[in-house]
This record gives C-alpha cells, sequence and structure tokens, in this order.
C-alpha cells in the first residue's frame, strides 16, 4: 500500500512538473516529432533510401535536438533558482537531481519514436540514437551544474548554447574532440573511445550540479 501511495505521489509530481511547463512542454515535440520526420519524410520521397536522406536525418538531429534537451529542464529551474520565494520548492525535495533525470529520459523518449523508423531505414542509425542519448545525458549534467554554479538560468544558458552552436558550426568536416557532431553519425569504435569521456563528464555534471544543489541557500 505504501508503495503504491509512493508511486501514485511521484506521477503525480510528475504531472505538476510537466504542467508547469504550460504551452512550452509541446516544443521538443514540434522539433522532433513533426519538423525533423517531416524534413526526412520529404527527402525519401524524393531521394528514397539513399546518402541524401541519411546524411539529412544525421545532420538535423545533431544541429537540434541536443540544446533542445535542456529545454525543459531550464524551463522547469526557473522556479526553483530565479522566482522570488522559491524557498517553497526546497521545503520537502531540496535535491532537484531526481526531476533532471525525469526531464532527460522523457526528452530521450520524445526522440526515440521516430528514430524507430530511421533505424528500419539505416540500420546503423541505432549507433546515432544511442550518440544522441549520450549527448542529452551530458547536456542535462551540464544545465544542471551550469544552473546552480550561476544561480541565473538565463546566465546559464548561454555557456550551453555557445557550446552547442560552436559543436556544429566549428567542426568542419572532422569533429574535434570536445564536439559532439559527427557528420557520418556515430559508430561502435566511437562509443567505446570518444563518448564514453561524455559519460564520465556527464556523471561528473551531475555529481558536482548535486553538490551544488545542496548547498544552495539563494531564497
Amino acid at each position: 500500500m505504501d508503495n503504491k501511495r509512493s508511486i501514485s505521489r511521484k506521477i503525480s509530481h510528475w504531472r505538476c512538473m510537466i504542467r508547469s511547463l504550460g504551452i512550452l512542454f509541446w516544443v521538443p515535440f514540434l522539433v522532433n516529432d513533426t519538423i525533423i520526420p517531416s524534413v526526412a519524410c520529404m527527402s525519401y520521397v524524393h531521394y528514397g533510401a539513399d546518402e541524401h536522406t541519411y546524411s539529412g536525418i544525421v545532420y538535423n538531429v545533431q544541429m537540434l535536438s541536443p540544446f533542445l534537451s535542456t529545454f525543459w529542464i531550464y524551463l522547469h529551474l526557473i522556479q526553483n533558482i530565479d522566482v522570488k520565494g522559491n524557498e517553497v520548492f526546497y521545503v520537502t525535495n531540496r535535491m532537484k537531481i531526481g526531476e533532471i533525470c525525469f526531464f532527460y529520459i522523457l526528452y530521450s523518449i520524445t526522440n526515440t519514436i521516430f528514430f524507430v523508423w530511421y533505424v528500419t531505414l539505416y540500420p546503423s542509425l541505432i549507433w546515432e540514437w544511442l550518440h544522441l542519448v549520450i549527448i542529452y545525458f551530458f547536456m542535462a549534467g551540464m544545465a544542471y551544474f551550469l544552473s546552480y554554479l550561476l544561480r541565473s538560468i538565463s546566465v546559464a544558458m548561454i555557456p550551453t548554447l555557445c557550446y552547442s552552436f560552436l559543436a556544429i558550426v566549428g567542426s568542419g568536416s572532422k569533429a574535434p574532440v570536445w564536439s559532439f557532431y559527427e557528420p557520418e553519425g556515430m559508430s561502435a569504435f566511437m562509443f567505446g573511445t570518444k563518448y564514453v569521456w561524455f559519460i564520465l563528464m556527464g556523471v561528473l555534471f551531475f555529481a558536482l550540479g548535486g553538490i551544488l544543489n545542496k548547498r544552495y541557500t539563494s531564497y
């Protein structure tokens, strides 16, 4: 009975978190589940399952979805950091890491829906899906850490946006080690070398964010 009540309370809390985002909650769905698939569909109708369609999918998901993975997180943390009277959000639930993870998982799910279709066209894109899930984790940790480090959501968004922009436009034909952009998509080899470090950095960001969150007293 206690477990059922606990689960019910969590679900109710998650619903409240989603409702608090208002109409902006649907922005990632618009991009990941409408715009990108529509462009991919038009390319598929015109070119078929060729290199052009493949490159378009890889480019669009890497250009648009990584920064958007922080969109819900930053919106949610506004009330926890920027709004006066924010102490009420720390009375019963001081640590926000669980809420950040909830939005990370939910966002990953929204981008998985149409990846089922992408993978049926190009089976190798299963690695690209994993690539994005890793980058979302890294970006979520970065957003959590920067929000409590800088104590301002608008300021915290600046380095996140700059990194996302530079990762795309500053990479050229070969992505530097710090960039998540992979023009050919991620491979199994990259996962075992480069992207293990992105996972570790994501863990570090979450850990540091948790420490700063615990010490946060700017009410």
